[in-house]
């Protein structure tokens, strides 16, 4: 074998792994990234507007309207329309829970 050939073959070898480490990197961030996705936390479901009153209606009832008045304060409103879409989800677990203290 010449001089040549053996330095062919080592570069070939050079190849080889190289191409093994980027696979092997690559693998390893798609693992990284299923770790992620599998210990994050789940989206929040999406609350609307019925919801919230459905509960807040549960709560006038069990609890008398002036509770649900309160809670509505808590959130800096005077009626359910007030109520910042965003604060949705807070406030109808909040109305569920007040219903059934």
């Amino acid at each position: 074998m010449t001089y040549q050939e053996l330095a062919d073959r080592i570069h070939a070898i050079e190849m080889t792994v190289e191409k093994a480490h980027e696979d092997l990197t690559a693998l390893l961030v798609a693992v990284e990234k299923m770790e992620k996705a599998e210990n994050a936390e789940p989206e929040p479901a999406k609350v609307n507007l019925e919801q919230v009153r459905a509960a807040m209606t549960d709560l006038a009832s069990a609890k008398g309207a002036d509770a649900a008045k309160q809670l509505l304060a808590e959130y800096g409103a005077k009626k359910l329309g007030d109520v910042a879409p965003a604060k949705y989800a807070s406030l109808l677990t909040d109305a569920k829970a007040w219903a059934n203290e």
